[in-house]
């Protein structure tokens, strides 16, 4: 069975506020999504995009 829709958006939440100072201070969605690997969150750089809109 597939995850629903949105299941992204709740993991990646409690980190909102460092991605977006990682992006203010110029690192890449990519970087982004390997860094949260580094947290056991497998999303895609597209996905952080998305995510911080």
């Amino acid at each position: 069975m597939d995850k629903p829709k949105g299941h992204k958006r709740g993991l990646l939440e409690p980190y909102k506020k460092e991605m977006r100072e990682m992006r203010e201070r110029g690192f890449s969605f990519q970087q982004i999504s390997d860094w949260l690997l580094t947290k056991n969150i497998i999303v895609s750089k597209g996905t952080v995009r998305l995510f911080l809109k």
